[in-house]
């Protein structure tokens, strides 16, 4: 597997357009100090967070299919993912403990990613690390693999063979796309979260590009 030579190049986004997403992310915890509070965020406009909070907390179950949302008010793409949210904090015991850990460590987090490698909990961690310097500077676990930076990740491979499906990229995925954040975190200095936002930013370009 061979790695185009303007790999670097292609994560040269704006100053402008990697702040602005950066805030964006940033509002998604309250600058708290726990996990659930990232677990608990929707961007929609009338999201019940306190509530949701709570809920979380009681480690109520996920709902099924057959019976109506609690009244949380997220938006509808986002059903899926506090679906995952709620049956993992509700069924596993070491998800829960870390999720609910004031000032988690770096090695909780790195844990806490490879327990339910999906969008739907790792993009939380990430929200978590954009708002926790320290961390952030110091975190060499999986990072969020949605459209966006599969679409980054592909364009960076000429044969196909190398590249990775739009639908949930399995754990052998996201462990090639941690190799490839790690590796450009130490060229380049930036942290592991900044370059998976990079990567988003770039990404968006490129699959905007060829879904017009």
């Amino acid at each position: 597997m061979s790695i185009n030579e303007n790999v670097v190049n292609n994560l040269s986004v704006s100053t402008y357009e990697l702040t602005n997403l950066l805030n964006s992310i940033s509002n998604q915890g309250h600058a708290s100090n726990s996990l659930l509070s990232y677990f608990a965020f929707s961007f929609a406009k009338n999201f019940k967070y306190d509530l949701c909070y709570d809920l979380m907390e009681k480690r109520t179950p996920a709902w099924p299919d057959t019976k109506p949302f609690p009244t949380l008010n997220f938006s509808s793409y986002e059903k899926q993912v506090f679906k995952v949210r709620f049956d993992l904090l509700n069924k596993d015991n070491r998800a829960y403990s870390l999720s609910t850990k004031i000032f988690p460590t770096v090695s909780d987090l790195e844990e806490l990613a490879e327990i339910k490698t999906c969008w739907s909990i790792l993009f939380p961690i990430k929200c978590y690390l954009i708002e926790h310097f320290k961390e952030a500077k110091e975190y060499r676990g999986l990072q969020p693999f949605g459209k966006y930076v599969v679409s980054f990740y592909n364009s960076l491979f000429e044969d196909e063979k190398d590249h990775i499906g739009i639908n949930s990229p399995d754990f052998k995925a996201h462990i090639k796309l941690r190799d490839l954040t790690n590796w450009l975190s130490d060229l380049t200095g930036k942290s592991t979260a900044i370059i998976n936002t990079e990567m988003y930013l770039e990404g968006q370009k490129i699959y905007n590009h060829y879904n017009q």
